[in-house]
């Protein structure tokens, strides 16, 4: 095709170019620079995204169990965050499989939370992102600590992970070992205090941080000389 005048075209006319080739040609296109914030460059930079998307999805018709292709294509297109994000959110819709893909992408925990963060700001969705890259507490309470430093959204993550309130303690104790943050957290998941008093037992075993998290449930100041030490 001649001159093409939009992405559609563009990418009908580039369509043997694999996807980190699509993604750098159409940046030199919009002649896109980083730091521009602009509503312009966003704009393009969407267009961008969804021209790779489109690219992924063509390349591997059979989504499901192509998650490792998936991802590392993302990883040669962008090593931004953001734009892996926007990518993955184009490619599909299925938390499970964001999950898995963003698996493929990163190991670490701060760059899956960065990724998760830019694919969907809803803590429902993030919740279900994050049970499709780990079952594990520890992985899940790093991930969700570089999502967000916000106790009423780490609840609401948490609360969608899982129903577990075992579960859910084990989560909060490597987001934080700060009693007051532990509280706060509790208070968003639930507002019972039989549900409460199980996830205080799966946060500890120790008598002394379980009246502290109490405390701060309660709303009681905790004298800093009674806060655990790490």
């Amino acid at each position: 095709m001649d001159n093409p005048t939009t992405v559609r075209q563009w990418i009908e006319a580039n369509h043997n170019l694999p996807p980190s080739e699509v993604f750098k040609q159409l940046k030199k296109v919009f002649n896109i620079t980083p730091g521009d914030e602009s509503l312009q460059t966003q704009k393009q930079l969407t267009a961008t995204c969804k021209a790779v998307a489109l690219c992924i999805i063509e390349t591997y018709l059979n989504l499901p169990g192509n998650y490792p292709n998936i991802g590392q294509d993302i990883k040669r297109t962008t090593a931004d965050s953001i734009e892996q994000g926007r990518i993955i959110r184009e490619v599909t819709i299925d938390p499970c499989e964001q999950g898995r893909i963003i698996c493929e992408i990163s190991a670490d925990s701060i760059e899956q939370g960065r990724i998760i963060r830019e694919v969907t700001i809803d803590p429902c969705e993030q919740g279900r992102i994050i049970r499709g890259i780990s079952a594990n507490s520890l992985e899940r309470g790093q991930i969700i600590r570089r999502i967000s430093a916000n106790s009423l959204e780490r609840g609401q993550i948490i609360r969608r992970i899982t129903a577990n309130s075992i579960e859910q303690g084990r989560i909060i104790r490597e987001i934080t070992i700060d009693p007051c943050e532990q509280g706060q957290i509790i208070c968003e998941i639930s507002a019972n205090s039989i549900e409460q008093g199980r996830i205080i037992r799966g946060i500890t075993a120790d008598p002394l941080k379980r009246r502290q998290i109490r405390k701060a449930l309660q709303g009681n100041n905790i004298d800093p000389l009674d806060l655990p030490l790490p």
